[in-house]
């Protein structure tokens, strides 16, 4: 049987019985929920061809964080990492790990970023603990482009520090698990995904802070003053290179080098996201006239896209947000 026990901030303790077919899921119940998360967070799940411990937190709908503890060395080829970045913290043992055509070892206190579509093929030491992220990367790029980060995040070992982003985290999950009903909304959700994204980026990009006016050029500030001017109206492609004073060809890479996008795919996240927080601070207008004045002109298209980016419909951010508003204290 394998038992686990916390022995002051960060440790833990590994026993075993000769019965390794088993593990003793109410004694790593009882210690992780006085210790990690609400029970309601997490789920403790056991596999007999090895014996390990994970909880997984459940309550974001696109960001999985998740704690595994193996006992023995094992081996594991996972699956393609495919529109997704992968954030492992390893936080005791080691891991030789192979990625697509690059190789590397990480041992304890070493952070391991996996991206793109690659396989990947793990060999876990024993007494293995990982704890591991995983963001969607359209989410990543949103939270880069709208506060100006520059999210270069590399596949590797990386060099930075996590210990306040876990605790960052930890405290999202924290506040999310409490009874509150509004902490349990999916809009709440999706802020805490953005600002988990937003965490990431500070701590592990490669300029780990954002980025200052002053490193953009000049056209390429004018063209986005244009687009926040102009959400409600007529934006082109002629308009931005006219206003930027570039060509389209210059105008498309200047957006894709220091945004992650292009000029038209910014236009579309900076309409969605105005048409999000318009809908959230004002839940008893219409659908209809939020969607126009921020330059849908088809509903059902509005629609479409905005539950792509936000994973509700517009209509049930209104409901959430009108259940709050009236909600008794």
């Amino acid at each position: 049987m394998l038992s686990v026990d916390r022995h002051g901030p960060g440790s833990m303790q590994y026993t075993q019985s000769n019965d390794m077919r088993r593990i003793d899921i109410g004694t790593a119940r009882r210690v992780l929920s006085a210790h990690l998360l609400p029970h309601n967070m997490y789920h403790v799940s056991s596999n007999n061809d090895h014996q390990s411990i994970a909880i997984e937190h459940r309550d974001l709908d696109q960001i999985s964080f998740n704690r595994v503890i193996y006992d023995e060395r094992i081996k594991v080829e996972s699956p393609q990492f495919r529109n997704f970045n992968t954030l492992m913290i390893i936080r005791s043992g080691e891991v030789s790990a192979r990625h697509g055509a690059a190789s590397f070892s990480a041992k304890a206190g070493d952070v391991v970023l996996f991206s793109g579509k690659a396989r990947s093929i793990f060999e876990f030491s024993a007494e293995f603990e990982q704890m591991t992220l995983k963001i969607p990367t359209s989410i990543i790029d949103a939270v880069a482009g709208n506060h100006n980060f520059s999210a270069h995040l590399r596949p590797g070992v990386l060099r930075c520090d996590t210990n306040p982003l876990l605790q960052a985290i930890e405290s999202i999950y924290a506040s999310i698990g409490q009874p509150n009903d509004i902490y349990r909304s999916r809009v709440v959700r999706k802020e805490a995904e953005r600002l988990i994204a937003a965490m990431v980026i500070a701590a592990c990009g490669d300029a780990g802070q954002p980025a200052e006016a002053s490193d953009f050029p000049p056209s390429l500030v004018r063209a986005c003053a244009f687009i926040e001017r102009n959400l409600g109206g007529e934006v082109s492609i002629e308009d931005l290179c006219r206003v930027a004073s570039i060509s389209a060809s210059g105008l498309n890479y200047i957006f894709k080098r220091y945004l992650g996008f292009s000029p038209l795919r910014y236009l579309a996240l900076c309409r969605l996201e105005a048409a999000n927080e318009m809908i959230l601070r004002y839940p008893a207008r219409q659908i209809t006239e939020i969607a126009l004045d921020c330059g849908f002109l088809h509903l059902s298209r509005f629609s479409g896209l905005y539950a792509k980016r936000f994973g509700e419909l517009p209509s049930q951010t209104r409901n959430r947000a009108l259940g709050a508003l009236y909600r008794p204290n």
